[in-house]
């Protein structure tokens, strides 16, 4: 996962649109979901797709699942069975966005002689 890419967000449900506003509209791309009823829609901006769009724009995204437990096995399933390989949960793809901020500000802080 590269953090200076946009999102894909898996899910479009409840969790995922948590996620939406947890991240910042800005770091998400689009959604993906399965459910017919909310693809062409939109979600703050975002437009719901289905996951066919992945087989075009999945290596220019990060990929990040969420939706909630009862659903990461379906979506994985779906995902490795379209041969997308480079995908990470919510939870892990924030907590790498986290270390990775902290981290930097670490650094900046000894480049800028505060340690």
């Amino acid at each position: 996962m590269k953090n200076d890419k946009k999102i894909i967000l898996c899910g479009a449900g409840t969790v995922g649109k948590n996620n939406l506003y947890k991240m910042g509209a800005k770091s998400v791309h689009c959604f993906v979901d399965n459910n017919v009823q909310l693809q062409g829609g939109f979600i703050e901006s975002k437009q719901v797709k289905s996951f066919d769009y992945l087989d075009e724009s999945a290596d220019d995204y990060d990929v990040v699942i969420s939706v909630s437990n009862r659903y990461k096995s379906e979506i994985t399933a779906m995902l490795n069975k379209k041969q997308i390989h480079y995908y990470d949960s919510i939870e892990s793809y924030l907590l790498e966005k986290s270390f990775h901020m902290e981290n930097w500000e670490k650094l900046k802080g000894i480049h800028e002689g505060k340690s």
